[in-house]
């Protein structure tokens, strides 16, 4: 076991560098002793190291153990596909250094156990892989749109072989882009699509510019590909995908040879088994399929007898040609057999400078659409294209041909004479077996969705044009080692998300990891929805739900995914306390920063972890790093990405900030998804009109019992009779600031709604008396006018707003009872004074001398936060319950009961006030 002393023949930075990095000297003296650099990149907010807790040591072997065990890991995609997964020093220094090295004596398990027991990771994601939901996709079962895939589906992956959907995503509404390819085909995707494409730059434009380098293939975001998708000074086209492949598909059932049904197809009468032609080696296929074929005299037409007019019929094709989908999508020899019979009657070679193309031609719009699928599926890239036929110079209409290069090695057609005008294949890459990228434009958003694929190449097939595309790992390493070879019997490593579909989208990529891994194949079964390791009978399964944690309740590791999109907090407090009877168990919870939401599951832990690094508490089990943008930072200029993103030029790369950077430059709201996404600031996408700070800066002390007898002004909110229902008097003081006092209620069948909204505040304001929950499921208007009349009672309300819409028959009860109630409009004109008049006091006060004090009542605070304003083209604003993130109750009653306040008559005095003249 080493020593917390490091070894002094490593030269180490000085203590002030250290510090800047963020690094304790164990951890740097590990870094420097294995070769790696000292990473650059220290997290904005870092709470103190586990090496700080009593009795700590560092173990620079279990630090190794952890780093070797995701050496026998591969990368499954990508451009490190087939590469040892190997950490980041970022990683190390931050995360698995600190977590697996720190550890300390424990007498109850008699053995040394990790200090750390809770690891929260917030970072700016890298890049989700969202399709249009409209765009059409081939299953073993035929077309489906991709918004109808579901888990169990099987579609085409890279080689043409069919792989079954394992996970299919919620709908997404992210920015959409479409790519062009230079066949003419376009898709719609998300900015989060993921395209394995070849490079022919390699990875440095530049440096190919300079010698001609050899390309590469790439796995790069949309985004990226909409920046860089041409290059060099010539702006050349730079990326293209694969289209050779094969499709394998079962074989058809069907009651005409596929061969015979394209000759028909091409020199066939519409409504009769009758063929035209010249060439006998047609009319001998008939024959050899066993037909009688007779020809009409005087002319080249042939009957085609023996029950080839009744299988026409039965195949619907009698009077309206076309390929049938049994034929499009048989298996490769029976496409290939309609393909060759179509192109055989109605195909040609054109012969030019270059290697010769073959070319269909018909006016029929259906039969030029299944050549071009059928060449496609067959490995050919088939171009489309329409053009006018014309007869001695006159206009015919439409025709379309397609057209593809093809050698004679294998031919698309059977006829000896149009095989022989073919070339040889070479061997040689040519463009016929990619489509280039000729355009990547963004578009409006659409809903769109991502899917999951069990294919070692992550691919798939979309589109008529079977264009192949991809589907959706420290976290998948660290699921590994802690399922295998943490030294745990019988360890129970669960993954948990929001929603199942979630849970197994993080499984999947951790069970492509195991199966991809040489090294542990005798030693893990990775099934359909559990990883497996019989020898310690440990296992590593994803869950969705308290339920699932629930299951043993006796976690080992958990891996809590995305923590911004946990709604409510059971799950993650279920798995916390299932942990207990483990010696050394770990939580480990990663996320992107959220909207800036008060009192979500988020905020409580993001404050926990930011409480912790500025030493408010102390809790050495828990450690937490967090990479953000801080607020003064340009989020616009390269610095602040490496500063926000500690994998920056790697993932993400400058490029594909570059793009995002350049899109919120044109847009508020893509402005503030880019700072949240891509720089980790915590942000609303509305401007804020209230700004938490300035409303805490005015928080004060308010004493109820001192505000008796005081001149009060009040405005009620009771628009939601099952919701939430607000009252708030203020009440002025001498230096023309306002003493704020709310009465808040919900019907307590609402409850338990409003906790999963509040990540379960709502039960504790109610505790504490912040929040009166009233009998039922509905608002209680008696209990609400009880404590309104006391409230007339003991202080000297002047007014009492209130909105006419809302409430009728109570604010008649409190009129017919003398109350001073008053309408107040909530339109801009009444609303835009006391909204700006609110804005200033808070901007105005400070923690010394509070304009606008509140008492920091969380509950209102919260309704605070939410809030959004509505602006007119005249500059006035008022509160917009539409676009507010959530309830605003509390600031639309204050707001009132502020222009009930403003509106007040004062006293103007002489400046002998106190002489005993007359009040002017």
């Amino acid at each position: 076991m080493a020593t917390r002393t490091t070894t002094p023949s490593v030269d180490l930075p000085d203590a002030d560098e250290l510090e800047r990095l963020k690094l304790s000297p164990e951890v740097a003296w590990y870094l420097v002793s294995r070769g790696m650099p000292l990473p650059d990149c220290p997290p904005l907010i870092q709470t103190p190291s586990p090496g700080e807790a009593l009795g700590a040591v560092f173990d620079p072997d279990r630090v190794d153990r952890v780093i070797k065990a995701f050496s026998l890991l591969r990368h499954t995609q990508g451009q490190w596909a087939g590469q040892p997964l190997r950490p980041d020093p970022w990683q190390v220094a931050y995360i698995l250094a600190p977590v697996f090295g720190w550890v300390r004596w424990d007498g109850d398990a008699d053995a040394y156990v990790r200090i750390v027991r809770e690891l929260y990771v917030d970072v700016p994601r890298k890049n989700g892989k969202g399709f249009y939901t409209g765009e059409m996709i081939l299953t073993r079962n035929g077309w489906k749109q991709f918004g109808e895939l579901c888990p169990g589906d099987e579609v085409h992956t890279l080689d043409g072989s069919l792989t079954k959907v394992t996970w299919v995503s919620p709908l997404r509404h992210l920015d959409c882009y479409r790519v062009t390819f230079a066949d003419g085909q376009s898709f719609v995707c998300d900015e989060d699509h993921l395209w394995t494409v070849w490079d022919r730059y390699g990875h440095d434009p530049e440096q190919w510019a300079k010698c001609r380098a050899k390309g590469a293939w790439r796995t790069i975001a949309t985004p990226e590909l909409a920046a860089t998708y041409r290059g060099g000074s010539r702006r050349d086209t730079r990326y293209s995908v694969r289209t050779d492949r094969v499709l394998e598909r079962p074989a058809s059932d069907l009651p005409i040879d596929p061969y015979l049904l394209g000759l028909w197809l091409g020199d066939g009468h519409t409504d009769a088994a009758r063929i035209t032609t010249v060439d006998s080696a047609v009319t001998q296929a008939f024959e050899d399929a066993g037909y009688t074929v007779r020809r009409v005299p005087g002319t080249v037409t042939y009957g085609v007898n023996g029950g080839f007019l009744v299988a026409l019929r039965q195949l619907g094709v009698l009077g309206n040609k076309h390929v049938p989908e049994a034929y499009r999508l048989g298996s490769a020899g029976q496409r290939l057999g309609v393909l060759q019979g179509l192109m055989d009657t109605d195909g040609g070679v054109s012969r030019g400078p270059n290697t010769p193309r073959v070319e269909y031609t018909s006016t029929k719009r259906e039969l030029a659409d299944a050549v071009y699928f059928l060449a496609r599926s067959l490995g050919w890239k088939a171009t489309v294209r329409e053009f006018r036929t014309k007869l001695n110079g006159k206009d015919c209409g439409p025709g379309w041909k397609v057209a593809w290069t093809a050698f004679s090695d294998r031919s698309p057609f059977r006829l000896d004479r149009k095989t022989r005008c073919l070339h040889a294949d070479r061997g040689t890459k040519t463009r016929s077996s990619t489509n280039t990228i000729v355009s990547v434009e963004k578009v409006p958003t659409v809903p769109t969705k991502c899917i999951a694929v069990d294919h070692e190449s992550h691919q798939f097939l979309i589109g008529e044009g079977l264009t192949p595309t991809h589907n959706s790992t420290l976290a998948g390493g660290l699921a590994i080692y802690m399922t295998c070879a943490d030294g745990e019997g019988g360890a129970q490593v669960i993954t948990a998300a929001t929603t199942k579909e979630q849970a197994g989208f993080v499984f999947e990529p951790v069970k492509k990891l195991a199966e991809a891994a040489p090294a542990l194949k005798r030693h893990v079964k990775p099934l359909k929805h559990i990883i497996l390791h019989p020898k310690s009978g440990s296992y590593f399964k994803p869950i969705s739900s308290v339920a699932g944690a629930q299951h043993g309740a006796n976690i080992h590791c958990a891996i809590v995914d995305e923590l911004h999109e946990h709604r409510t907090p059971e799950l993650v407090e279920t798995i916390e306390t299932g942990t207990g009877s483990r010696r050394q168990p770990l939580i480990v919870i990663t996320t992107t920063a959220d909207s800036g939401k008060r009192e979500s599951v988020y905020d409580r832990k993001r404050q926990r972890i930011e409480k912790l690094a500025r030493r408010v508490f102390e809790a050495p089990s828990v450690y937490g790093v967090i990479w953000a943008a801080e607020r003064d930072d340009d989020p616009h200029v390269e610095a602040t990405w490496k500063k926000a993103n500690p994998g920056y030029g790697v993932s993400p790369t400058r490029s594909y900030l570059q793009a995002k950077s350049d899109e919120a430059k044109q847009s508020p709201a893509d402005l503030a998804k880019y700072l949240r996404l891509h720089l980790g600031r915590r942000t609303k996408q509305e401007t804020k009109f209230l700004t938490l700070e300035s409303w805490n800066r005015n928080a004060g002390m308010v004493n109820e019992a001192e505000l008796m007898g005081r001149e009060a002004y009040g405005g009620l909110d009771l628009a939601a009779t099952s919701d939430l229902l607000a009252l708030c008097w203020l009440f002025p003081d001498e230096a023309g600031g306002y003493d704020a006092l709310w009465r808040l209620w919900t019907p307590e069948d609402n409850v338990e709604a409003l906790d999963q909204r509040t990540a379960g505040a709502a039960s504790v304001w109610v505790r504490e008396g912040l929040l009166v929950a009233t009998p039922g499921n509905v608002a209680d208007y008696d209990y609400i006018q009880l404590q309104i009349e006391r409230d007339l009672d003991a202080f000297d309300v002047r007014a009492l707003g209130y909105d006419p819409w809302s409430a009728v028959p109570l604010t008649n009860k409190l009129a017919e009872s003398n109350a001073p109630m008053v309408k107040v409009r909530q339109g801009f004109v009444t609303m835009s004074p006391p909204m700006k008049e609110l804005q200033r006091l808070l901007l105005k006060g400070t923690p010394e001398k509070p304009m606008f004090r509140h008492g920091g009542n969380p509950a209102v605070t919260w309704m605070v936060d939410n809030l959004a304003a509505a602006m007119d083209p005249a500059g006035n604003v008022k509160p917009d319950k539409a676009r507010s993130a959530e309830k605003i109750d509390a600031v639309s009653a204050a707001v009132t009961a502020l222009s009930e306040a403003m509106a007040r008559e004062v006293p103007v005095k002489s400046a002998y006030e106190d002489g005993g003249l007359e009040v002017v």
